[in-house]
């Protein structure tokens, strides 16, 4: 952000010309941005604005005023975190930016670990979620909060404290859809999937974990779904055996 006070500028999404006006950087040029197009953009562009060029930063802004049109007063709203989704608008709100359901490809959770909870029945974790646009071909990335997640109630994989969320926007059928694309263009890969990734997720556990951290949650789950527990899950017990045998071989690999 710079102040400039002594030439005339133009701003690159609106032309709206700056006198003597606080001037942001936008695009990879980058090129000058006025202060009130540069607060309508998404929370996440606004972090990092040389990441955008100024075409799309400008169908972002279009897209919005459109997206906000379809919001009445009043508009009731389902809430989840830091998302809003306008139901009888079929309108979300995210990262400080409202768009219309149309115009979202694809939607997705991410879960990272934070610590585990002082009574150690579980873990909290952070939820980041990353929307798909149509138009324009962009992402939105952001930080949505963070939620328990209990070790009863199975493998953080299995864990979505989302999925009400999902099932009410009907976005499950958009990452459905995302995923089978992405499965094609993969020919039949795992969608590029990262096991040790996966197993550190499934296991809620910190990168610089040790042999110690694995074995004592190696045992957590496996007290809490092993089969000979009367009430475990085989199939849920094996993942965790092949999660175990992924963090052990990535630990020693690394030393």
């Amino acid at each position: 952000m710079n102040n400039r006070n002594d030439k005339t500028i133009i701003c690159a999404l609106c032309g709206k010309v700056m006198v003597h006006e606080t001037v942001y950087p936008i695009g990879r040029t980058p090129s000058a941005c006025c202060d009130a197009c540069f607060h309508q953009l998404p929370d996440c562009v606004r972090s990092h604005p040389c990441d955008i060029t100024e075409e799309a930063a400008r169908i972002l802004l279009r897209k919005q005023m459109e997206a906000k049109r379809h919001i009445n007063a009043g508009s009731l709203y389902i809430r989840y975190k830091k998302m809003d989704y306008y139901q009888h608008n079929d309108v979300l709100r995210f990262s400080g930016y409202v768009m219309d359901m149309a115009n979202i490809s694809g939607f997705t959770f991410y879960s990272t670990y934070k610590e585990e909870l002082p009574d150690k029945t579980g873990a909290v974790v952070h939820i980041w979620c990353k929307v798909f646009l149509r138009e324009p071909a962009v992402f939105l990335l952001d930080y949505v909060g963070e939620s328990p997640l209990f070790y009863r109630n199975g493998p953080l994989a299995k864990q979505k404290p989302w999925a009400t969320f999902y099932r009410i926007t009907g976005l499950d059928k958009k990452r459905k859809e995302k995923d089978s694309y992405k499965g094609s263009r993969n020919d039949g890969k795992k969608n590029g999937a990262d096991p040790v990734h996966d197993a550190k997720v499934l296991f809620m556990i910190n990168e610089d974990y040790t042999l110690d951290d694995l074995k004592s949650r190696y045992r957590k789950l496996q007290k809490a779904f092993h089969p000979d527990n009367g009430e475990g899950d085989a199939e849920a017990s094996q993942k965790i055996n092949d999660a175990y045998a992924i963090l052990k071989r990535a630990y020693q690999t690394s030393r």
